[in-house]
């Protein structure tokens, strides 16, 4: 059985130096409700189409966004997901630390975290010493626990700017899993370089390194499975050749705003996304339609044992010319749809 992780990064922007409430709202609503003129299309979209196919989701809320906005957004942002049925684990972008003041942190109860987080040097986490990150990733956990969710096991960092350190921060914050490694972006904001690339689960640094599937899309070139990167083809080619290697993990990246098209400003709304939201369902009803080889997996009853192999696999997964062909077809009439 292939442990297929369907995870959606939940995150909101303001578009404003200092946001205050009103642009808060705005920003919750565009990029994580996904309010269009024609319909919601963001979280709880997405979690109605899981329900409707009895699948499972992982949500990776932006936790360190609390100690800006407060631990009520945070709070309403958890309530949707964990009133959907949907797991909740942890994602934190170092961007937030641009507008945090010394003298402005939210202390959050009922967890002892840092005094202080560091000044903003960088977007990643990989731009941060090892005890910073481990400030961040703190904090971060007391954001979630103040705002109802208790026992985080899974982390991806915003970007995928992960390092090393950042496995050791997460082992010392008592959290099992990590799901930041990402072969494309390796070298660009990914710092997590071994000595082989990762296909599969392994032990790392005192966590389970879950790595985001990637597969060869045309000679020379890889590509992660992300939702709105990915024709459905592409995606289900991928699954196929994972299930008949006996893979034990596949990791789907999407984000709570994927189906929707932001535009620049927020007075105005976005517009569905409609080639998304189609591939959504289609690899939903896939995914449903193919319970002998898949199961929808989350990480908060998840053991090591569910996904590790007794070795990493050699070669990775590959997909087909004409599958890439119709995936850039699919890029430019989507842009009219």
């Amino acid at each position: 059985m292939l442990n297929v992780f369907l995870t959606v990064d939940t995150e909101y922007w303001p578009r404003v130096a200092v946001p205050d409430e009103r642009a808060v709202r705005a920003a919750v609503r565009r990029d994580v409700l996904g309010l269009t003129g024609q319909g919601e299309f963001g979280v709880r979209h997405q979690m109605a189409v899981l329900n409707e196919h009895g699948l499972r989701g992982v949500f990776l809320v932006e936790a360190l966004s609390a100690c800006v906005t407060g631990i009520g957004t945070l709070r309403a942002v958890v309530d949707v997901i964990r009133d959907g049925g949907h797991e909740v684990q942890l994602h934190v972008h170092p961007e937030w630390l641009r507008r945090i003041r010394d003298d402005g942190i939210p202390s959050p109860p009922r967890r002892r975290v840092p005094s202080s987080l560091p000044p903003f040097r960088g977007p990643g986490m990989k731009d941060y010493s090892l005890a910073e990150q481990s400030a961040m990733i703190s904090r971060s956990l007391a954001n979630l626990a103040a705002a109802g969710v208790e026992g985080v096991r899974a982390f991806r960092a915003g970007g995928y700017g992960a390092n090393l350190d950042t496995l050791e921060a997460l082992a010392d914050n008592a959290v099992a899993f990590d799901t930041s490694y990402n072969v494309p972006w390796l070298g660009v904001t990914c710092e997590m370089e071994l000595p082989r690339r990762l296909h599969q689960a392994t032990w790392l640094n005192g966590v389970v390194e879950v790595p985001v599937t990637h597969f060869a899309d045309y000679p020379g070139h890889v590509r992660h499975a992300e939702l709105c990167a990915c024709s459905f083809g592409e995606l289900c080619r991928a699954l196929e050749q994972a299930w008949r290697r006996g893979w034990r993990s596949f990791v789907i990246v999407s984000h709570s705003f994927e189906l929707v098209r932001r535009r620049a400003s927020l007075e105005r709304p976005p517009v569905p996304s409609r080639l998304v939201i189609t591939r959504w369902r289609q690899l939903c009803e896939h995914l449903a339609a193919h319970r002998g080889r898949y199961r929808t997996a989350g990480f908060a009853d998840l053991d090591a044992d569910d996904v590790l192999l007794s070795s990493q696999p050699s070669t990775g997964l590959h997909g087909s010319l004409p599958d890439t062909a119709w995936r850039m077809a699919e890029q430019i009439v989507g842009r009219w749809l």
